[in-house]
């Protein structure tokens, strides 16, 4: 996939709201942190951090990692960690009150 592919999804998904009450709302029931599997380029995790939750995103494209990184410096968040790995086979040393797959 080439570096434009995340700037085309952005444009294709930036515009669909109306999950995200389902996911800020199930975040207001659980403990942070939360994980995101397919994370994109942080459709719903950004309306999430800047809540204040601690979010951990899975993504296998570094090209979707790299753009999403560069959109949570514009917004000055600093609580959102991303993790390049296969959302199928992934292992992390920590748990999670929730996990989430949009789309």
């Amino acid at each position: 996939m080439s570096s434009y592919y995340p700037h085309l999804y952005e444009i294709l998904t930036m515009d669909i709201t109306n999950d995200l009450p389902h996911y800020i709302d199930n975040a207001k029931k659980c403990k942070a942190p939360l994980l995101e599997l397919g994370v994109g380029t942080g459709r719903t995790i950004f309306p999430l951090a800047k809540m204040g939750f601690d979010i951990y995103g899975i993504e296998t494209n570094p090209y979707m990692i790299e753009f999403a990184k560069q959109k949570m410096l514009s917004h000055n968040l600093q609580n959102i960690f991303w993790i390049q790995q296969d959302m199928m086979n992934f292992n992390l040393e920590q748990t999670f009150s929730t996990i989430q797959i949009p789309l």
